[in-house]
């Protein structure tokens, strides 16, 4: 039985009549609401919650089976009812059809002829609520599409109030005129011919259209044709399903358009050379940047898990050096994404700045807390001379990633020996990061691409590709600082100096 989604209400006070009545409708498809008092009603919509009602006329109740059948008849439509009776309510039931038309099932049942009438009505019903819900597809695309039919000959048959108000035409200025009282003379006769043999041949066209307005103006539209056939397999009619795409189709000639202009603009500033320059530069340092760590990475991990298995207690402190070596590297490749991602953000005035009271001690020496590991790894002397008081106003993130940088170059190029120092100097407060490393041997350099105090830019005496100083340099100038390089007197190496004005 083809029965989708139906909902019965059963009311009954017969036990054994009401399971008879669940057994044929056992393994359907079907939703079963037994109701025996009106108070079981207080709180639902019988005409929502139920497509069929079966009424059993021997309720003892009979104000509550008026109640039900009024419910039924009320409204625009009539719930299907079905009346259940024996011999002693014929008078009742003959009374009742009067007043609402029924189907009549007779105690006691025959389960065979039972099964087959409710059967019939259930399937009557289904259709129905597939009808229904094919009138509401229908109503929904008239509402919302542009709709027009034609026969067989390109005449408009029909046009709906949206295809009126699009082309600007009543609808008698349509009907039964040809479907190019609408062809713009943009459109090639070709796309014509090319629709016309394709639905011809039964098949659906779509494709995007240049229309005629009644006033001389014009709408863009993706149509869909759809030939429409009889039961033999012949064409009757053309239906064709628009959607207007004017407004999107001008705004994407305006984007086009800006483009354009924004290139001949670039062009004339000579900066399309310079972004494309630093794009190629980024991606060389970030492919580096990555590769060095990652192979490191993977070396260590190859080893680790070749020998793990192998463990002996002489090779744990061995075991644990490498562990760290591959933090260590996995931090660095982490610090590099995240200095080219937000050197990307300062250069293209896309980093968001939020200022905050900064006191500078107290984040050097957390700063120094998350160095702690490798710092101890390294062997690290490191001195620190931290005044109390120096406060400013800066961006907190942004200042530490400064700081962090600067510390990780001290690291990474002096000679296990760094001084750090903190001091108010007139109206400005000053943070000094020394190492007693090789030095700087062009201080302008320093804070570019590639550069770490060797003339080659791949090939590198010391580790690194310049991105953090790099970074520093336009965060400086973002945070309102000033950054600068010497040769330290105290340590032999370079000296950085950041200065932020009070």
């Amino acid at each position: 039985m083809d029965i989708e989604h139906v909902r019965i209400l059963i009311a009954s006070e017969d036990i054994d009549a009401n399971e008879d009545l669940l057994l044929i409708f056992e393994e359907k498809n079907i939703s079963i609401l037994v109701v025996s008092d009106i108070e079981d009603t207080k709180y639902i919509d019988i005409k929502k919650v139920s497509d069929l009602v079966i009424i059993d006329l021997a309720h003892s109740k009979k104000s509550f089976l008026e109640a039900i059948i009024d419910i039924c008849i009320e409204g625009d439509f009539l719930t299907p009812i079905v009346y259940i009776k024996s011999n002693n309510e014929k008078e009742l039931a003959f009374n009742l059809l009067q007043k609402a038309p029924a189907a009549i099932i007779t105690k006691p049942f025959n389960l065979e002829k039972i099964t087959s009438l409710l059967e019939k009505i259930l399937k009557n019903i289904s259709i129905k609520k597939k009808i229904d819900v094919e009138h509401q597809y229908h109503d929904i695309l008239m509402q919302t599409a542009i709709v027009s039919k034609a026969n067989p000959e390109g005449i408009i048959t029909y046009a709906n109030d949206n295809f009126c108000k699009l082309s600007g035409y009543e609808r008698a200025e349509l009907i039964g005129k040809p479907h190019n009282i609408v062809r713009h003379p943009d459109m090639p006769k070709s796309s014509f011919e090319d629709m016309w043999k394709t639905i011809k041949n039964k098949q659906m066209w779509h494709g995007r259209v240049k229309n005629l307005k009644k006033n001389g103006g014009y709408y863009t539209s993706n149509v869909v044709i759809v030939p429409l056939l009889d039961d033999r397999g012949e064409i009757t009619e053309y239906m064709a399903i628009r959607s207007d795409i004017t407004k999107l189709e001008m705004m994407q000639e305006k984007i086009i358009k800006d483009k354009e202009r924004e290139k001949e603009i670039l062009a004339r500033q000579h900066t399309l050379e310079e972004v494309s320059k630093t794009k190629d530069e980024l991606l060389v340092v970030f492919t580096h940047e990555l590769k060095t760590p990652l192979n490191a990475i993977i070396n260590f991990s190859e080893y680790v898990a070749k020998k793990i298995s192998k463990l002996e207690i002489d090779e744990k402190k061995k075991l644990s050096d490498l562990m760290l070596s591959v933090k260590k590297n996995a931090l660095e490749m982490l610090d590099n994404i995240v200095n080219i991602i937000d050197l990307s953000k300062l250069k293209s005035g896309k980093m968001n700045i939020h200022l905050s009271l900064v006191d500078v001690k107290h984040l050097i020496e957390d700063l120094l807390i998350k160095f702690a590991p490798i710092i101890e790894h390294e062997n690290i002397d490191i001195h620190i001379k931290l005044e109390e008081g120096c406060i400013i106003e800066s961006d907190r993130l942004r200042f530490s990633q400064i700081i962090s940088n600067v510390l990780s170059n001290a690291i990474k190029y002096g000679n296990k020996k760094v001084l750090i120092t903190l001091k108010k100097e007139g109206r400005a407060v000053l943070v000094g990061i020394e190492d007693n490393g090789d030095g700087i041997s062009d201080k302008e350099k320093i804070f570019e691409l590639y550069e770490q105090g060797d003339n080659s830019k791949i090939t590198r005496k010391s580790k690194g590709t310049g991105v953090g100083l790099h970074f520093v340099k336009y965060l400086c100038k973002e945070l309102g600082m000033v950054i600068d390089v010497e040769k330290s007197t105290i340590l032999g190496g370079a000296r950085f100096l950041i200065k932020k004005d009070l």
